[in-house]
C-alpha cells in the first residue's frame, strides 16, 4: 500500500492545500445520525505529522460547529447528504439540483446555477446562480442562514478573472474554508472558483447537423436542386437553433 507523503496543510495565501485534502479525504466520514464530520482512526494515515494533525482536527471541529447552525437553521427538506458531504440549500429545488451536479466538470456552455452550500470536513463549496451572485457582489447574500458578505463574492469573481459591474454569464462555484458566522460575518479564504456550466443536449445535434449538411452541399455542388434543398434545411436548422437559444434565456432570466 502506497503512502503519501506529509505536506503543508495550509498554502502561503491562506487556502487549504489540495494535496492535504486528498491526503486525508478517506479518513473522514460524515454520520449520518449525527450529522457530523468524524476521523476514522483506524484509517487514519500512518505517517501524519502533529502539524497535519493539528490542522486536521481543528478544520474538521470548525466544519462540524458550521454545519450543526447551519442544518438547525434550515428545512429537512432543504438538506441533502452526499456521500461524506452535506448540501443546504434556501429552497427544495436548488438542494436536490446542488447534490446532483458536478460544477467541476468542464462542459460547454454557462447556465443560470444554484444557491447553495455544500458542506465538506474542510470546509465549503458555495454555489451562486447568475441573479444572485449579481446581488452578493453589492450587499452579500445570506444562504441557510450563512451570510456569506460582499468581500467572498468579490473574491469569487476575482478567482475568475471576472470584475464586480460587468457582465457575469452564469452561475459561479467557489471554495471557501469553514470560517463562516452564520449571519454575522466572516474570515474564510475564497480559491477554487468556477462558472457553473452545463451542455444542451440539442446544441450538439443542431451542430452536427449543420456539419453533414455542408458536407453534402459541397458533394452535391454540381447539382442545383440538392444545392437549394440543402441550403434551406441550413437555413431551418440554424433559425431553430437561434429561436431556442433566445427561448432558454428568457426563460432563466424568469
Amino acid at each position: 500500500m502506497t503512502v503519501s507523503q506529509p505536506t503543508k496543510p495550509v498554502t502561503a495565501t491562506g487556502q487549504i492545500s489540495q494535496a492535504f485534502i486528498n491526503r486525508f479525504n478517506n479518513d473522514i466520514v460524515l454520520d449520518s445520525k449525527t450529522g457530523q464530520f468524524v476521523i476514522n482512526q483506524k484509517l487514519l494515515t500512518v505517517n501524519a505529522t502533529n502539524i497535519e494533525l493539528g490542522t486536521l482536527n481543528t478544520l474538521v471541529a470548525q466544519s462540524n460547529s458550521q454545519l450543526k447552525q447551519i442544518v438547525q437553521k434550515s428545512p429537512k427538506s432543504h438538506t441533502v447528504q452526499v456521500g461524506n458531504s452535506v448540501v443546504v440549500a434556501n429552497s427544495i429545488t436548488d438542494a436536490q439540483q446542488a447534490s446532483q451536479q458536478n460544477d467541476l466538470t468542464t462542459t460547454s456552455n454557462y447556465h443560470y446555477g444554484s444557491t447553495y452550500l455544500h458542506g465538506y470536513w474542510y470546509g465549503f463549496r458555495i454555489g451562486m446562480n447568475r441573479s444572485d451572485i449579481q446581488l452578493a457582489v453589492g450587499a452579500g447574500l445570506v444562504i441557510a442562514g450563512v451570510y456569506v458578505p460582499v468581500r467572498a463574492a468579490q473574491a469569487a469573481l476575482g478567482v475568475l478573472g471576472l470584475t464586480v459591474g460587468r457582465f457575469i454569464p452564469g452561475g459561479v462555484v467557489f471554495n471557501s474554508s469553514p470560517q463562516f458566522a452564520p449571519l454575522v460575518g466572516s474570515r474564510a479564504v475564497v480559491w477554487g472558483g468556477t462558472m457553473a456550466m452545463k451542455i444542451n443536449g440539442y446544441k450538439i445535434i443542431m451542430t452536427f447537423m449543420v456539419v453533414i449538411a455542408v458536407i453534402l452541399q459541397i458533394f452535391f455542388h454540381l447539382n442545383p436542386v440538392a444545392s437549394t434543398i440543402i441550403k434551406v434545411l441550413l437555413g431551418v436548422l440554424i433559425f431553430s437553433a437561434i429561436s431556442r437559444i433566445i427561448l432558454d434565456n428568457k426563460n432563466k432570466d424568469k
